[in-house]
């Protein structure tokens, strides 16, 4: 069973990102601030968190999702982390790379889609989860 945490401060989009990504092996989990996101991050074995990047009701909530991100990697490194966000930007996608994001996904309109590049971007993540996972058994 893969566990997944989504960290979204609006029910309405949560509730939405919960319907796309819901399948059979997968167990989802829903925070709406960073301290919940920690907190259940520290009682529970994760192998994907899915961020908003802008949080509401916190002072500097344009980047909130960062702050997940970092709290994650500094918990357990191979847990896998994808933000989402209406506001990409190069630099953006560079930093949270930087700081061990799988990857930052634009919600706006593309030709591909938001939905279908987040269904495979997860099974791409829940992948390397595995692997990194394998790779830490062996040493």
């Amino acid at each position: 069973m893969n566990r997944i945490l989504i960290v979204e401060d609006t029910p309405s989009q949560a509730h939405v990102l919960r319907r796309q990504i819901d399948e059979a092996d997968r167990e989802i989990e829903s925070a709406r601030s960073v301290a919940e996101a920690i907190e259940k991050l520290a009682g529970t074995e994760f192998d994907l968190v899915i961020a908003d990047l802008r949080i509401k009701g916190l002072p500097d909530n344009k980047q909130a999702g960062l702050d997940v991100l970092r709290a994650v990697k500094q918990l357990r490194e191979s847990i896998q982390v994808i933000i989402v966000t209406n506001y990409a930007t190069p630099e953006l996608s560079e930093e949270a790379m930087k700081l061990g994001a799988f990857d930052v996904l634009d919600r706006n309109p593309s030709p591909v889609g938001f939905s279908g590049m987040l269904r495979a971007k997860i099974r791409l993540a829940l992948e390397h989860r595995r692997l990194m996972q394998l790779i830490e058994r062996q040493q």
